[in-house]
């Protein structure tokens, strides 16, 4: 009896220990993801962009599978563009973890997002110039500019993701296009419309941005397309959030 109880505990341990390894079930464990956000013009590193992640689980239902989140995670950029996404293990008994999707975003920058997915990539060779790793995840990279997936493999090495995320700035995704007549629509406007939420994640991380700086280019914008009703609500609403901030900002000095 005793050797059998021994034999289940073993069992069990490497069960567990195999789980682990390859982030299925019931143990899952996404790496720490770290590196930069630039700007895909110049090159420079963007200050105080948020970093949003939030972990999906599957769990088989009656019709279909259902995918809800568990946990979230909010980050911003420093004055080097520098992010982390700590590491996380969790534990899914009736459920399964499926995907890390990462939202960034920025008052004028285009938002990027990319996903931490979960693959059994162990024994999957990634041969650069010089080196070759071996990892799990892999990161699928969203291309928001033309509508479509970018696939690139980034595996973890020593517990660590490296990305480095480049944004293009509104002003060269749609302000100058439109100006030359390449672009017909303000597609920037959706982007806009975040800034109550990007303004209240400044205040629960304390964080204090040049507020002035983002309403000066937006009211340029308008000057731009004063025809725009749609801008000139956008930059309205963004104007009774700014006043909100620096309201914010005067209690907190």
């Amino acid at each position: 009896m005793i050797k059998q109880f021994f034999c289940f505990l073993l069992l069990t341990f490497n069960l567990l220990s195999l789980t682990y390894l390859y982030a299925g079930w019931p143990v899952n464990r996404t790496p720490r993801i770290e590196g930069k956000v630039i700007d895909a013009t110049t090159g420079k590193p963007i200050e105080n962009a948020v970093v949003s992640a939030e972990w999906i689980k599957q769990k088989p239902a009656m019709l279909d599978t259902v995918y809800r989140g568990f946990s979230h995670y909010v980050t911003i950029t420093d004055k080097d563009g520098k992010y982390v996404i700590p590491a996380k293990i969790t534990i899914h008994m009736a459920s399964s973890f499926w995907s890390l999707p990462i939202q960034i975003i920025h008052p004028l920058y285009e938002s990027q997002g990319f996903g931490c997915v979960c693959r059994k990539l162990d024994r999957f060779d990634l041969k650069s110039e010089h080196k070759q790793y071996q990892g799990k995840y892999g990161i699928i990279v969203s291309g928001p500019s033309d509508n479509r997936f970018d696939y690139d493999l980034y595996v973890e090495k020593d517990g660590v993701v490296h990305y480095d995320v480049k944004l293009l700035s509104l002003e060269e995704r749609y302000v100058k296009p439109m100006k030359m007549g390449t672009e017909k629509t303000l597609g920037f406007l959706s982007t806009m419309r975040n800034q109550k939420f990007l303004l209240d994640i400044y205040k629960q991380k304390n964080k204090k941005i040049d507020i002035d700086a983002i309403s000066k280019t937006y009211k340029k914008w308008l000057k731009d397309f004063p025809e725009s009703q749609e801008l000139r609500h956008s930059v309205e609403e963004f104007e009774n959030e700014a006043i909100k901030y620096r309201h914010w900002m005067g209690e907190n000095e």
